[in-house]
């Protein structure tokens, strides 16, 4: 028969056992739901700034890429806590050499010739976020899974070199975002090793 003191150490000792064990399969989970909510994020902002930024750059407006979305009502709100990843741009500059970070994310808007693209990438793979994702003027969405870290940091924004393939039947969106219960996005295509993504209406 073991001694009441005894008992209370193996029942202590049992108890921190089960606490480790729950310690050790809940970080990972919780790091997954914070990468998630960064990436959802950045396609929320990304969804809603790229149409700004179009509008500015038409109407030859040459501002910071944050400022044009700090001027938006419905973008203002959600911009708490963005940092300018770049000096103030000078005259005859285009917003495309502005960056900024918000949710762990880079923004920047790439505008070559006929092509003009919105990009969101991770400002550290797998620390703040994982998939880039993109906008283009023709307002469509696509992702990357961004293997390896390829697109991180200050680096240059992600390249978009879209070639037309037949789309898989069913490609498989956890390479781009890590499976979420409310997850709504589905791809619907794919571009040069970009998926095109669809939001839903109420996004």
């Amino acid at each position: 028969m073991t001694s009441p003191p005894r008992a209370k150490f193996v029942d202590r000792l049992t108890l921190l056992a089960v606490l480790c064990v729950v310690v050790l399969v809940s970080l990972p989970r919780l790091r997954s739901f914070g990468l998630y909510d960064n990436e959802a994020e950045a396609l929320k902002t990304l969804v809603g700034l790229g149409p700004v930024v179009q509008a500015a750059q038409s109407a030859g407006t040459q501002a910071p890429l944050l400022d044009l979305a700090q001027e938006n009502a419905l973008l203002g709100a959600g911009l708490r806590g963005a940092r300018q990843l770049d000096p103030a741009l000078g005259e005859g500059t285009q917003a495309g050499g502005s960056r900024f970070l918000l949710h762990g994310y880079v923004f920047q808007w790439c505008a070559d010739g006929e092509q003009a693209v919105l990009f969101a990438w991770p400002w550290h793979v797998g620390s703040t976020g994982r998939g880039v994702f993109a906008w283009t003027a023709d307002g469509r969405l696509y992702g990357h899974p961004n293997r390896g870290g390829l697109w991180t940091g200050l680096g240059d924004a992600p390249l978009w070199r879209p070639r037309a393939r037949a789309a898989p039947a069913q490609p498989a969106l956890s390479e781009i975002l890590p499976p979420a219960p409310e997850n709504a996005l589905a791809p619907i295509g794919q571009s040069g090793g970009w998926r095109r993504l669809e939001l839903p209406a109420d996004y």
